[in-house]
């Protein structure tokens, strides 16, 4: 990407090192719409981009994939190796690892932006509009700087000795909850189900059974009565 001061103190952006379809779709994607801008436009977009770069798909994927890798070669065969690969020390690296890589480079990121913002401000155009090759390299030394200072006090050990137990935790959380699944069926069927099942028996079917037979034995009594009444009149004419 190439900016070039025009006569009205304006700048043209181009990009002249791509093919000539792709220009235009490349330079939108960075935010630069128009034909010509003013250097504090282009200060204010070159720092949106720059931070925006920091969090996007690609930036994080490559933190992941590296903090992976890392960790990988670490508890595989380097210095770790005798913890080994899944266990909660290399859970706890790698997350750790993956967390301040994003941090950092958002840090980066946003000082970096932060000095454009303000040197547009201040009324230096050249900062505002120095070469995008320039400000990632800016953005990438300051990136390293944080990354050393936090290596020197010791951030990420310490950040790991805090997450391990939280790990481990994790296990025993796991193991909890297959438990509780493994008895919740038992348990539902022993605390309500079968406790309602004998209240309905009680309460519902039993007394429908009682008066059933009653009315069954009622109707066996009358069916009987009748039929000694009709004899003993049969026997009676005799």
């Amino acid at each position: 990407m190439r900016y070039r001061r025009l006569q009205s103190g304006r700048f043209s952006v181009s990009a002249p090192t791509l093919a000539q379809g792709t220009r235009r779709s490349f330079l939108e994607r960075f935010g630069f719409r128009g034909t010509t801008y003013n250097p504090a436009t282009i200060g204010r977009t070159t720092a949106g981009q720059l931070v925006k770069g920091a969090v996007n798909k690609i930036a994080l994927g490559v933190g992941l994939l590296t903090s992976v890798a890392t960790n990988l070669w670490d508890f595989g065969v380097g210095d770790q190796r005798e913890k080994g690969i899944g266990s909660p020390e290399f859970w706890a690296s790698t997350g750790v690892d993956f967390a301040l890589t994003a941090v950092i480079g958002l840090a980066a990121a946003g000082l970096v932006a932060g000095g454009i913002a303000i040197s547009t401000a201040l009324g230096v155009g050249f900062v505002a509009t120095a070469p995008l090759t320039g400000v990632l390299a800016v953005t990438v030394g300051v990136g390293l700087v944080i990354s050393f200072v936090l290596d020197g006090i010791g951030a990420a050990d310490w950040l790991k000795e805090r997450v391990i137990p939280g790990i481990g935790a994790w296990g025993g959380i796991a193991q909890n909850a297959r438990t509780i699944f493994s008895a919740l069926p038992a348990y539902v069927n022993d605390t309500i189900l079968q406790p309602a099942a004998e209240v309905v028996e009680e309460r519902v079917v039993q007394p429908v059974i009682q008066r059933a037979q009653a009315v069954s034995q009622a109707v066996t009594n009358a069916a009987q009565a009748v039929s000694d009444f009709v004899g003993d009149l049969f026997r009676g004419d005799k």
